[in-house]
């Protein structure tokens, strides 16, 4: 190099040719050529005679510290180079690729060759591939790369690598020979979850010696639902929804572990079935089992699994899940989804998908500004009619396997309880701890079913035997504490929501099978979810239909024809 210490090369080397002669055409027609030359410098070649022919760099190199020398520059005579010999490779030494430049470092760097200086400024910035924004280091990105722009420090035998703000090694790699003649090496620090973070960029010499370094500061934003990315991707191959989206790129979906405290801090770490998923969008009613249909504009945040409140839950109501906390908003610049066009404000449906089962029976919902629960579950809500949750057993195993909610900006489920775009809603599950149930035997033996020793009773719609005999069906009773409705069915019958519970303190005893018995029985059921078990006849007499009920189908049949029952007295029951 010389003395300018500028990239430039002051000597020439001159080629000597013995035993023949150069060629008149061997520099004009390109019989000589070089390679491995550094970028910024060109090889020049001059026939100064017969015999000689000089070469010389010209430029500056844009990599000329002492530790960018090179030994493999090659220089190379083609065929025709020589007068008498015609094949170049007859000619010993025709090609020559030993020779040697040899840099010198600017003052105040270190060459890894015995000079020993303070580590030079080099730039380091968020690759503009990796950067999903204005080129603002501010990207979508969970392994973006970064750009370490060190010039003449990338050579060959040297290292880049990042260092977190406590000085660990993040990533390291060596320096590639495109990366020589670009002069920038990208590095990737891996998989992030969102925050801020600030790298030093390093390159070091062979000797393990830094001979440059930068900082570098990124920061990552995914889907802004409070979940890392990490803990999305941890089960389920993560995409809980099975989309073929990953759900730490969906704004409206999130997967973490939900039914403990526990779990939920584990992160991660959590046990893989302990995972289930946060939804914002709405359900089929005609396959509540099916995946959720995506509220394309909601945005979901704040997501966490809380301990309950010391706020006692609602008398006669024991928690069994923790306290789910969300809230769901609009996208950036979007507009969210009204679901529910024909009622007052803004409705927003959410569906909260529970890894496994969980005996419930109802939804309640904490206020922290009023310190007060409420009862949420509302089974008329699955037609949209009102506010509240469903609870849901998707694979009939008795268990609520998933939860649909239905919100109002503002309205009674939002906790800020301001019309402001943004519904927050804390609730868990829970179960009816107890309630009063009896079976009243007939004169004759048989079982009528009721649910209250004091009620009128102005007549029967069905009976069960008290024993059983052959071709009868156990029956089974069912209480849903919301809407202090009765369900009754032989075993082995699902029953039309999960809100029910099961009544074991009771033997409903027999009831014959689907056109075995005096007459079948159908199931109704209203859009309040209210439910009726009865015959057709009695439906058509008790006008069910025009009172918004549902034939649902027969499910089991009466062991005799009714009779009917009057109250006459406190004392007893008198039947005709």
């Amino acid at each position: 190099e010389s003395n300018a210490n500028d990239g430039s090369i002051s000597t020439t080397i001159t080629i000597t040719l013995t035993g023949d002669t150069f060629a008149a055409g061997v520099v004009s027609g390109s019989k000589v050529s070089a390679s491995n030359v550094p970028a910024g410098l060109t090889a020049s070649f001059t026939r100064v005679s017969n015999t000689e022919v000089s070469v010389t760099l010209t430029g500056n190199a844009a990599a000329h510290a002492n530790a960018q020398d090179i030994s493999n520059l090659t220089v190379t005579f083609a065929d025709g180079a020589f007068t008498t010999e015609g094949t170049a490779s007859n000619v010993t030494n025709y090609s020559k690729s030993d020779l040697v430049i040899d840099f010198a470092d600017p003052p105040g760097n270190s060459g890894g060759g015995g000079d020993t200086t303070s580590p030079r400024n080099i730039a380091a910035d968020l690759d503009p591939q990796s950067d999903t924004g204005d080129r603002d280091r501010v990207t979508k990105v969970i392994d973006p790369d970064i750009s370490v722009n060190a010039g003449d420090l990338l050579q060959a035998d040297r290292t880049v690598r990042l260092l977190d703000s406590k000085g660990g090694v993040v990533s390291s790699k060596g320096v590639s020979a495109d990366e020589i003649q670009s002069g920038v090496s990208n590095i990737s620090p891996g998989l992030l979850d969102d925050g801020v973070y600030t790298f030093k960029s390093q390159v070091l010499d062979k000797n393990g010696v830094v001979v440059g370094e930068s900082p570098v500061t990124i920061t990552i934003v995914t889907d802004r639902d409070g979940v890392a990315p990490s803990v999305e991707l941890a089960a389920n191959g993560g995409d809980f929804n099975r989309d073929g989206v990953k759900d730490w790129e969906q704004n409206n979906v999130a997967q973490l572990p939900l039914l403990s405290l526990e779990a939920f801090s584990q992160g991660k770490e959590a046990p893989k079935e302990s995972f289930g998923a946060v939804i914002a969008g709405s359900l089929d009613r005609g396959n509540l089992g099916a995946s959720a249909s995506l509220n394309s504009n909601a945005q979901l945040a704040d997501l966490s699994v809380e301990a309950l409140p010391e706020t006692p839950t609602p008398e006669g109501f024991t928690a069994v899940t923790p306290l789910f906390q969300f809230s769901l908003t609009s996208q950036d610049s979007q507009v969210l989804l009204d679901t529910d066009s024909d009622r007052e404000g803004l409705q927003v449906q959410a569906v909260i998908d529970l890894p496994t089962g969980v005996k419930a029976t109802s939804y309640i919902k904490f206020n922290s500004q009023t310190n007060e629960w409420v009862d949420f579950t509302n089974v008329s809500s699955l037609e949209g009619t009102g506010d509240g949750a469903v609870l849901i057993d998707s694979n009939r195993d008795g268990l609520v396997d998933r939860v649909l909610l239905t919100l109002t900006d503002g309205g009674p489920g939002d906790e800020d309880g301001i019309a402001n775009g943004v519904v927050v809603d804390p609730g868990a599950l829970a179960a009816f701890d107890d309630f009063a149930f009896y079976a009243e035997r007939t004169a004759w033996g048989d079982t009528f079913l009721r649910t209250d020793a004091t009620d009128d009773i102005t007549g029967i719609d069905f009976y069960a035997a008290p024993d059983f005999s052959e071709g009868l069906l156990k029956l089974k009773g069912y209480f849903n504490p919301f809407t202090k409705d009765y369900f009754y069915a032989p075993e082995g019958v699902a029953t039309p929501y999960a809100c029910f519970q099961e009544i074991t303190s009771v033997d409903f005893g027999y009831v014959a099978a689907v056109g075995q018995g005096a007459f079948d029985l159908h199931l109704y059921m209203n859009t309040q979810g209210l439910t009726e078990i009865l015959s057709e006849e009695a439906a058509a007499e008790r006008n069910l239909t025009e009172m918004g009920y549902k034939d649902y189908g027969e499910i089991f049949a009466s062991t005799q024809d009714v009779n009917i029952i009057t109250l006459v007295g406190s004392e007893g029951y008198f039947y005709a």
